[in-house]
């Protein structure tokens, strides 16, 4: 079994979460049922859950347990939703392939020097 090369392939599976960053937006933005969001409320507090219902004055939140909360829009300070990150992406992508390039590179390496 080739371990190294098994842990590389999954750090790149892994590393795609990183192609996603958490994006401040209005309260009042148009957004669809069911996106992913993180409510802040103006004490501070944290909500993460699905978009359920929005408009002018309230916002309804869907908590992992299946869990309703009607928020009104006065209480919110503000709200992130994840979106693509072009930028990450390609750094994860480069990253990914420069650390591919010195593995197979110090492999090769490695095998020239071994006895014959």
């Amino acid at each position: 079994m080739n371990r190294p090369g098994n842990a590389l392939i999954a750090a790149c599976c892994l590393s795609l979460v990183g192609c996603t960053s958490m994006v401040r937006v209005m309260p009042t933005t148009p957004m669809n049922a069911g996106d992913d969001v993180v409510v802040i409320l103006n004490d501070g507090s944290e909500l993460k859950g699905k978009l359920a219902r929005l408009n002018a004055e309230t916002f309804e939140l869907t908590q992992k347990a299946g869990q309703q909360r009607l928020l009104r829009q006065a209480d919110i300070s503000t709200v992130e939703r994840p979106e693509f990150s072009t930028t990450r992406t390609l750094l994860l992508v480069l990253g990914i392939v420069g650390i591919a390039a010195a593995y197979g590179y110090a492999k090769a390496a490695t095998s020239l020097m071994q006895p014959r």
